[in-house]
């Protein structure tokens, strides 16, 4: 049964004035809900369904990535008589070789990736950007076909402007970074870091201690990069490119505490570059693909003799593309095989829409640290994306507002100070997401310089705790049927909590249970109507923390019926339901004189669909 608050305001309404008034009779007997608010483990991602304001990005003709159904592999080599049969069905006919045709087109097979789901990347010569995009839509509805999506090209999200540490000091300062330095600043780890920057490549440049080896997948299909951009031995970004990779670089990692340039998050890495998208910002997601696992220490055949060896800990990806849909399942298994494999955590930026990154990809993969972006007022920058995918907020610079430490009459915005192609100042003013994400990469290193053994899961969960909500009108995302949310991911981060590992908002976690009447069917709970929850339903109650975690919670007086019972627990109690914070329901049928128990299981908001 669909549900949502504005249609069953008038049933709730009549319910509430039938019982405050007496409904012409005596007031009917009451009875008692009572029971707990415990947690579970999330599960699963969400998706929020709010549109982007982004145009779809672009792909490449004719180039397919394919996953088939689970046991349809086998048809390649006819030892499956029945899937065989169920694919000559679908139109599909297979050789031994990994190539197939489908609808009268011969599809070469030129990359099969490791992943468990089977993905692979296909080419059919002689189509344009529309007869692929229609192909992939038609295989899409086959059954032999679990997954099928266009080779993407991705691009930069950085916004550069008008032009050292007190330029950067605003961004440091609001990461409490200056205390964490205190505690590990990256010059003595207990086990070396690595950090990768996925991005347009290298410049060389004074304050960056580039790593011996970086890679280039720009543009890579079957083993060969665009002649013009250099062979994969050759990270150098072209003279005159996108110097967003450098920018990006010098905030992770830049020469520091050395008396010229700027500081860097890490004052102990050397930025390994992987150049996956060419001069002009832009790159295949085959290519980038090849440079996640070629980061993380792969050693595929196509790579020849040149292995990183220096696999990364760290991948910062400051790129990415409206997909028009939520992450597939099989491209985030890529980040979950690198880390699983290799142990490399990737962190990457939201996007610049100002919209949900539900479809924004790399953003909206579960396995990835996303991260948004915040102006020199702690605010979210006007333009960040926001919503459920979004794990932690730093820094990304805001050109809107005046830069505090520059002379008000320059009128220089507050962006993110790093570096530059020398040919240009050798440091410059950025803003985007693609500013922030170097923050959290560097802060993620720092976390695993003191700490090598930290999971994901555990680095993950170190954020969150170690952020503090913003305030709605911090956050300021009014999104039309998701009024009272707060879809600004944990908040903004602090750096020295992140690594003592302490929990910002536990002390003053709050939980309110709701008790929402309904007849004949429980309703089924979307995610804005959480943030009607106080205004709309019946009857609601303050829970009680318990030693140990959890809650216990009494309503009292509850007409006889059928109630939903719904619990929510607050990071900040004072504020709007976030993404973070945890709800859960319960079923559960009010006698009249008696007592009875529905117990919640809350999980995080951001799992709710």
């Amino acid at each position: 049964m669909q549900w949502s608050w504005r249609q069953s305001v008038s049933a709730v309404a009549v319910v509430l004035l039938l019982t405050a008034c007496g409904g012409g009779g005596p007031a009917p007997t009451t009875g008692t809900v009572n029971g707990t608010v415990t947690r579970a483990a999330a599960t699963g991602s969400s998706s929020l369904g709010t549109s982007s304001v982004s145009e779809p990005a672009d792909i490449v003709p004719g180039q397919f990535f394919v996953v088939f159904q689970r046991g349809r592999p086998d048809v390649q080599l006819s030892t499956n008589v029945t899937d065989v049969s169920a694919a000559a069905a679908d139109g599909f006919t297979f050789s031994a070789d990994g190539s197939f045709s489908f609808e009268g087109v011969k599809f070469e097979q030129l990359r099969a990736y490791p992943v468990r789901s089977g993905l692979a990347l296909y080419e059919a010569a002689g189509l344009d950007e529309a007869a692929t995009r229609d192909l992939v839509a038609e295989m899409r509805t086959r059954s032999t076909v679990r997954e099928a999506f266009p080779n993407w090209i991705l691009t930069q999200l950085a916004v550069p402007n008008d032009p050292n540490y007190l330029v950067q000091e605003w961004h440091y300062e609001q990461l409490n970074l200056p205390a964490a330095w205190d505690i590990q600043d990256g010059t003595t780890p207990l086990e070396t870091i690595h950090v990768a920057v996925l991005d347009t490549g290298a410049f060389v440049h004074p304050d960056i201690t580039w790593a011996a080896v970086g890679a280039n997948f720009v543009n890579w299909t079957a083993g060969a990069p665009a002649v013009e951009e250099g062979p994969i031995t050759n990270p150098i970004t072209r003279p005159g490119g996108s110097d967003h990779g450098t920018h990006v670089a010098g905030t992770i990692g830049a020469l520091s505490n050395n008396a010229a340039g700027v500081a860097g998050v890490n004052w102990g890495i050397s930025p390994i570059p992987v150049k996956v998208l060419a001069a002009n910002g832009s790159g295949s997601f085959a290519g980038i693909i090849e440079g996640i696992y070629w980061a993380a220490g792969d050693a595929h055949p196509a790579y020849g003799t040149h292995i990183n060896p220096a696999p990364a800990h760290v991948i910062n990806m400051s790129l990415g593309g409206n997909i028009t849909e939520a992450c597939p399942a099989s491209l985030n298994d890529i980040f979950v095989e690198v880390y699983d494999l290799y142990g490399a955590v990737a962190v990457v930026a939201a996007g610049n829409e100002a919209s949900a990154s539900d479809v924004f990809f790399p953003a909206s993969c579960p396995s990835v640290i996303t991260v948004g972006a915040t102006g020199p007022t702690g605010a979210r920058a006007y333009y960040s994306n926001f919503g459920p995918d979004v794990d932690v907020f730093a820094p990304g610079g805001d050109f809107d507002i005046l830069h505090p430490a520059l002379d008000p009459a320059l009128e220089i915005g507050a962006g993110i100070l790093s570096t530059v192609d020398p040919a240009f100042g050798s440091y410059d003013l950025f803003q985007g997401t693609s500013m922030a994400a170097p923050h959290v990469a560097g802060i993620v290193s720092l976390m695993l310089s003191d700490d090598p053994d930290l999971t994901l899961d555990e680095i993950r969960e170190r954020l969150h705790n170690a952020s503090m909500p913003l305030s709605d009108a911090e956050c300021n995302v009014p999104v039309d049927g998701y009024d009272g949310l707060d879809l600004c991911g944990a908040g903004l981060l602090d750096a020295e909590a992140a690594l003592l590992g302490t929990n910002l908002t536990v002390d003053q976690l709050g939980a309110i249970v709701y008790a929402v009447r309904f007849e004949d069917e429980a309703p089924e709970l979307r995610l804005g109507d959480l943030g009607s929850l106080a205004t709309l339903a019946g009857y609601s109650t303050e829970a009680t923390r318990v030693a140990g975690g959890g809650w216990t919670y009494e309503l009292t007086d509850l007409a006889p019926g059928s109630y939903l019972i719904v619990g929510v627990e607050k990071r900040n109690p004072a504020g709007s339901v976030g993404m973070l914070d945890r709800f859960g329901t319960a079923e559960v049928t009010v006698t009249a004189g008696q007592a009875s128990t529905a117990d919640v299981v809350a999980v995080p908001v951001s799992t709710l669909r």
